[in-house]
């Protein structure tokens, strides 16, 4: 049976797990990663992939650890107004970027891409898997047992995402997320007319409708929040049924679009952890919120977590 001592173990290698990870291995502390798979690897799925919105605090954040100069030579897509539309009331608002500032408002960054760069910045960095059980003492290091036997122990554990709840619960720091009822639908589209790296939002009966602008002009991520039960009818759509309902929910605000692939669904969830510390166990990011999508401010507020524990 095998151990090691580090300074700080990092529980799980999303965005926010790998960004603290790069964060902690610049700072030059002595960092793992533990994941919920060997090498940190899922398999390839055949739906749409998720795209995250950016915004300036985090592009500044993800400069400051060398992601965002990496990210410059990928396709990244970016909007300079949000145009908001309620189609019950029949009014809408328009935010523009403020005057003196001649940046982008946001960024749209496609999660694999993100994930990538991340992952080439702490290659470096030990990895571990199939985590078991934490011993979390008043006093002394955390220790980690893995599913080979072997054990790990560090100064600080953070757990950055959702993975592992039991062991959290356990610990004391339970985090219970409540569901909103409701399901985010995502994919990519293809418009007629280009985006003008404008993101549009629609709040409709059925729920909450955004196209966010992609590196081409004619390509948009569409993120829609409707009901579970409407959910379950939107599975069994085709991609020309899929296409011919967006349309409709546009109101052709860009022409016709296409729907480029089988869309993913993720349930919606809304919480914040009463308990964020205990002893040398810490919770940072989705381990500890998680907030509805409509405004992209998850990711956003989980990097910020990491910027600033």
């Amino acid at each position: 049976m095998a151990q090691k001592n580090f300074d700080i173990l990092v529980v799980g290698n999303g965005v926010v797990g790998l960004s603290a990870a790069c964060t902690l291995k610049m700072l030059s502390f002595d960092v793992a990663i533990i994941s919920a798979f060997q090498d940190g690897l899922k398999e390839k799925r055949h739906t749409s992939e998720r795209n995250l919105t950016i915004v300036e605090s985090s592009r500044r954040f993800l400069n400051a650890i060398g992601v965002w100069k990496t990210l410059r030579n990928s396709s990244v897509g970016k909007y300079y107004k949000i145009d908001v539309r309620d189609q019950t009331s029949e009014e809408s608002i328009r935010f523009d970027t403020p005057l003196g500032f001649d940046g982008p408002m946001g960024w749209v960054v496609v999660e694999s891409v993100l994930v990538d760069t991340l992952n080439y910045l702490v290659e470096d960095v030990t990895r571990f898997y199939d985590l078991k059980s934490v011993n979390n003492p008043n006093e002394g290091p955390v220790e980690i047992n893995l599913g080979n036997g072997n054990k790990a122990f560090g100064e600080l554990v953070l757990f950055t995402d959702s993975l592992y709840p039991e062991i959290r619960q356990g610990l004391g720091l339970d985090f219970k997320a409540k569901s909103y009822d409701q399901t985010g639908i995502v994919l990519d589209i293809k418009t007629e007319k280009p985006h003008q790296n404008v993101a549009r939002q629609w709040f409709l009966k059925e729920g909450v409708l955004a196209f966010l602008p992609k590196f081409e002009e004619n390509l948009c991520s569409v993120v829609f929040s409707v009901p579970d039960a409407t959910a379950v009818a939107v599975k069994k759509y085709s991609l020309a049924e899929l296409s011919d309902s967006l349309n409709r929910s546009s109101e052709l605000a860009l022409g016709k679009v296409r729907a480029l692939g089988l869309p993913s669904f993720f349930p919606l969830k809304r919480g914040l952890a009463s308990n964020w510390i205990k002893n040398r166990c810490l919770l940072v990011g989705g381990a500890a919120h998680a907030v509805h999508p409509l405004a992209g401010l998850g990711l956003n507020l989980s990097l910020m977590d990491v910027a600033f524990f």
